[in-house]
């Protein structure tokens, strides 16, 4: 028996203090609505059409839904969260918007929104151009005490947009407060690694997730795991800062799974490992990832033996 929230209040921060909107217990499964960022705002007109790109009303963009509450979370314990399906709505939207950060400034002049259909596996835009869907969870998060902004990212999660938040994914986050308090929200039916024009196909979705939680174990940031692959995440508005973080975890994990010295676990992470952009887009920090194959040892979290039944 699932529990399903729907999308009828959208949140703009990863808060503590706010009211959930479900309390679970580890192994429960919840369906969650998300909202695209402007909540349907501007979604209008048919596929194929351009709109006007208006700047959000007082800076409410990327709309949460939650908070769910885990019963027994604790600040010093790790919620991973199982994505299970993503079911995209009907129609989406690309928004390109530049200030000269990606591109010259004044290259980008207009600020426009493309609206999408998404159906049939494809995302159909106009003139016969169209391109797969590959659905993806933008905003992922549990709340914090500093109460941090969604389209923010932290220790407690938030805008990875990071492409392999997808279906079949765990996303690994460390417990903030009691209860965790868990968000979801800015799903896109496809996006590029960078969102460079600071959006991908934004759109709403139903998602389906599966929670569990795991006592005591210490974690510095979100980690992900898939059916062949290890990822640690960094972030910041400095590439090598946020590069260092990634690998410093890595380092980390397979030194204390593996049994091997770091600069052994520098030559395989040279040899084998991906590092990836996730985000790099306007004046946000950008995130990246490391993603590493399922080395003989190498576990997501200390003493696991890969993924949980």
């Amino acid at each position: 028996m699932s529990t399903h929230i729907d999308r009828s209040i959208g949140e703009f921060a990863y808060s503590p203090t706010t009211s959930p909107r479900a309390s679970i217990r580890p192994g429960q499964i919840v369906v969650v609505e998300t909202r695209d960022p402007r909540s349907g705002a501007i979604l209008k007109g048919e596929p194929g059409t351009l709109q006007e790109y208006p700047p959000p009303p007082g800076g409410r963009s990327n709309a949460l839904t939650g908070p769910i509450e885990i019963a027994g979370a604790e600040p010093g314990d790790v919620l991973s969260v199982e994505v299970q399906g993503i079911e995209l709505a009907p129609r989406g939207y690309m928004a390109a918007a530049d200030l000269g950060y990606v591109v010259p400034d004044g290259r980008i002049a207009d600020r426009k929104i493309g609206i999408i259909a998404n159906h049939d596996g494809l995302a159909h835009w106009k003139n016969g151009i169209s391109f797969p869907l590959r659905p993806m969870i933008g905003e992922i998060g549990v709340a914090h005490a500093d109460s941090p902004r969604s389209g923010s990212i932290g220790v407690n999660g938030g805008n990875l947009d990071c492409i392999l938040v997808t279906t079949g994914t765990r996303i690994y986050l460390p417990v903030q407060v009691a209860g965790a308090m868990l968000y979801l929200g800015d799903v896109h039916s496809a996006m590029g690694d960078g969102e460079l024009s600071c959006g991908g196909v934004e759109t709403a979705a139903d998602v389906t997730v599966a929670v569990e939680l795991h006592k005591n174990v210490a974690l510095p940031g979100p980690r992900l795991e898939t059916a062949d692959r290890i990822v640690t995440t960094g972030w910041s508005r400095d590439f090598s800062e946020a590069r260092r973080m990634a690998v410093d975890d890595m380092l980390r994990l397979m030194e204390a799974g593996m049994r091997i010295s770091p600069v052994e676990a520098l030559m395989l992470i040279g040899a084998t490992g991906d590092l990836r952009i996730g985000q790099s887009c306007g004046n946000m920090e950008m995130t990246l990832r490391l993603e590493m194959p399922r080395l003989p040892g190498l576990y997501v979290l200390p003493g696991s033996t890969g993924l949980p039944g």
